[in-house]
């Protein structure tokens, strides 16, 4: 599986109020206050933009830009239980906000959450039905599950959308490797090695695949690979071994 994706930066929100909240002795609007804690969190100054949200809900419990902002900062820094609440309340507020029901979906996923957190995935793929990314995470969630059929067929539908999702297509050669469709796997790695060339992780999983394949020399040559790409990958160095 890959890494957990860093969550989608909430857009410039629309919200109006008129409460106004105190920043070094400067008085702003809720809406001011939001577009300089979003501008923090796009130059990765997190506890800043997390100060200025704070700020904000204590004037306004319910605001959706500071939610739903709040709720990516502590989902990026791995604080997933008050990530997956903030960002629940957040799309009660707006419930028709594609990308918070999907960081809301990866928040639940990272904490095993996973029949609400593909319940989320297809909230936000309801709203915005060309979602690749919440398509895509909505696959490793089924595959958690098992529902292995149901990943593919919500990985095809991800690439379908983003023909060049490199992502999507590893791990979708995860779940066909998974239902022991192992040329179906090793063809799935490679349209993603051609995507990305330098994918070391794919070249480490086309390894495994080609191992179960009996194609032990390909399997040593596409660890080989990963390892040139990443040389402290250690998986691949053990299953090369």
């Amino acid at each position: 599986m890959n890494k957990r994706r860093k969550p989608v930066p909430p857009a410039r929100q629309q919200q109006r109020s008129q409460s106004k909240v105190q920043n070094n002795s400067v008085t702003l609007t809720l809406s001011e206050t939001v577009n300089q804690a979003l501008a923090a969190y796009n130059g990765r100054d997190w506890a800043k933009a997390e100060r200025l949200c704070r700020l904000i809900l204590k004037a306004n419990a319910e605001y959706f830009g500071a939610l739903n902002l709040l709720g990516a900062i502590t989902a990026q820094t791995n604080r997933l239980e008050e990530a997956a609440d903030l960002l629940g309340r957040a799309v009660v507020v707006q419930p028709n906000n594609a990308a918070a029901y999907y960081n809301r979906g990866n928040a639940l996923k990272e904490l095993k959450q996973l029949d609400t957190a593909v319940a989320s995935y297809d909230k936000a793929i309801s709203i915005k039905p060309d979602y690749a990314q919440a398509y895509s995470n909505r696959g490793i969630a089924l595959q958690e599950l098992k529902q292995l059929d149901a990943a593919v067929a919500s990985y095809d539908k991800a690439i379908s959308i983003k023909p060049d999702y490199a992502k999507a297509y590893s791990n979708r050669g995860l779940a066909l490797k998974d239902l022991g469709q192992l040329d179906a796997a090793v063809a799935s790695y490679d349209k993603a090695i051609s995507i990305k060339p330098d994918y070391a992780q794919a070249y480490s999983n086309r390894g495994l695949a080609l191992k179960d394949l009996g194609q032990l020399d390909a399997s040593v040559a596409s660890y080989d690979k990963a390892i040139s790409i990443k040389p402290d990958y250690a998986e691949a160095y053990s299953n090369r071994g």
